[in-house]
């Protein structure tokens, strides 16, 4: 059984993702919580993210919805599957 800490909540925004600061594709975030949230992973070179970065392994990434500012976050990754990250993220 499943144990969060912290409500999830639905979201759908779009993201650029970035590996050690080059562009590594593109996903959305499909749900946050006030210290993480999941991307859906489904363009670009996200098999390198997906392959090469484990646990702990760290993901930046910006928010890509029209009239938000871009802010580059970073998080680490808490779990990783073909379908996308659940990550953690870093004050």
């Amino acid at each position: 059984m499943e144990h969060r800490c912290n409500d999830r909540i639905p979201v759908d925004l779009q993201v650029r993702l970035y590996l050690r600061g080059a562009p590594a594709g593109r996903g959305i975030i499909r749900n946050l919580s006030r210290y993480g949230l999941f991307i859906d992973a489904f363009q670009g070179d996200t098999t390198d993210a997906r392959g090469q970065q484990r646990p702990n392994g760290l993901l930046e990434f910006e928010i890509d919805e029209g009239d938000l500012p871009a802010v580059r976050l970073q998080a680490v990754i808490a779990h990783a599957n073909r379908c996308g990250f659940g990550v953690e993220l870093l004050d």
